[in-house]
């Protein structure tokens, strides 16, 4: 899903399995990925992007709502 948001354009994916394909029509600057996926965690998506050489370079940010003690 391609959203203007703050005048950038903006591709959101819930889960983890949206991310490559979308990222692939999409050829995002940057990622922004949150910790918790519902079917993945951050992690393994980072790692799954990084295997790509499309995007083993591309800025990513990873980002979580919940606490960390």
């Amino acid at each position: 899903l391609l959203e203007e948001v703050h005048g950038f354009a903006v591709s959101f994916a819930r889960r983890g399995s949206e991310v490559q394909g979308l990222a692939e029509k999409d050829k995002p600057d940057v990622f922004l990925i949150d910790y918790h996926l519902i079917d993945t965690d951050g992690v393994e998506l980072i790692r799954s992007l990084r295997k790509s050489e499309q995007f083993a370079k591309t800025p990513i940010v990873m980002a979580s709502g919940m606490d960390v003690e």
